[in-house]
C-alpha cells in the first residue's frame, strides 16, 4: 500500500472549509462492490453523516477512482471526474504517473502536467 502526499483545495461553489485529499494504492482480493461496502463501513465508524449534497460540508469522503483497468458504468469506474477534478487527479499522479486511464488510454502525469497549470491545489506534505 501507498499513500500520496495530501492536497488542499476550496470547496467549489459552497460555503465550507477547504477539503483536504489524499489517493491511497492498495492491493485487494476484494471484488468491487465488497470494497466499496468497506469504504462506506469506514465512512460511518469515522463519524461520516449524510448531509444535502447542496450543503458542500462533508466529514470524510472515500471513494473508488479506480479499480485496475476495469471499466464498468453501473459501479462508475473508473470515476468519471479522475482527469477533469485537480483534487482527484493530483494525488494520483503523484503515485502513479505512468498509469493510463483506462478508458482514454493517457497517463495520469501526462494529464496532471497539462492541468496543474491552472488547477488550485496545494500539496501539504510529502508521502509517507
Amino acid at each position: 500500500m501507498r499513500i500520496s502526499s495530501v492536497y488542499r483545495s476550496a470547496a467549489a461553489g459552497v460555503a465550507a472549509p477547504d477539503y483536504w485529499n489524499a489517493a491511497v494504492e492498495l492491493a485487494t482480493d476484494l471484488a468491487v462492490d465488497e470494497l466499496s461496502t468497506l469504504l462506506g463501513a469506514i465512512e460511518t465508524a469515522c463519524g461520516r453523516t449524510r448531509p444535502p449534497r447542496e450543503s458542500g460540508v462533508c466529514e470524510i469522503d472515500l471513494d473508488l477512482l479506480l479499480y485496475g483497468q476495469r471499466v464498468d458504468a453501473a459501479r462508475r469506474l473508473p470515476r468519471a471526474d479522475v482527469l477533469r477534478a485537480p483534487f482527484a487527479l493530483a494525488p494520483l499522479a503523484e503515485l502513479a504517473p505512468g498509469l493510463r486511464h483506462p478508458v482514454t488510454g493517457e497517463r495520469l502525469g501526462d494529464v496532471w502536467h497539462k492541468l496543474r497549470q491552472t488547477a488550485i491545489v496545494e500539496r501539504l506534505e510529502a508521502r509517507v
